[in-house]
């Protein structure tokens, strides 16, 4: 695992925090940022994990779920800094699909869901970071403004979205 995905890693941490178990959370029992359906089907469980077997969740399990399920499917080595790291905290938050379209559609580059080379190549091709950067959050915060679960949650994602923003804002050199 390479430094910078260490530190996304952290980051996400820092921003999903430990056991959670909201009663209007659709992903239901959350550690770390990952919910219970993940957690059952990493473990093939054939069911989602039961509250008391996510919180039991070690941050060593997190930390590699977090990198099989949400760094690989958006090619987060492959991505510039600090574009990396906006991209899987939303892979983590919204899934990586979402992550991507979002992404996609900020570069201008075919919006499906799936990063190949021609989206590699659109977000390499951006020589402005910070701009991006800020489309990539407001484009975020508008994709969650649309979910039913906004009234309860909105004031927390918004405050997550723009610590993000100004982290990554920070990254670029």
């Amino acid at each position: 695992m390479s430094d910078t995905l260490a530190q996304s890693i952290k980051l996400v941490f820092g921003s999903e925090g430990g056991y959670v178990n909201h009663p209007k959370d659709p992903g239901g029992a959350t550690k770390y940022g990952i919910t219970a359906a993940t957690l059952g089907a990493w473990r093939k469980l054939g069911r989602k994990a039961m509250p008391p077997e996510v919180a039991a969740l070690t941050l060593a399990e997190a930390t590699r779920i977090l990198d099989k399920q949400y760094a690989q499917p958006i090619r987060y080595a492959e991505l510039p800094s600090p574009i990396d790291y906006v991209v899987f905290d939303e892979a983590v938050n919204s899934g990586p699909v979402q992550a991507i379209k979002d992404l996609q559609a900020c570069v201008g580059a075919k919006v499906d869901g799936n990063i190949g080379i021609n989206t590699l190549r659109a977000v390499q091709s951006v020589n402005d970071r910070a701009t991006l950067v800020r489309k990539l959050c407001a484009r975020r915060l508008g994709f969650m403004r649309r979910l039913k679960t906004w009234l309860t949650f909105g004031r927390g994602w918004t405050n997550r979205v723009n610590h993000v923003q100004a982290t990554a804002l920070a990254m670029i050199k």
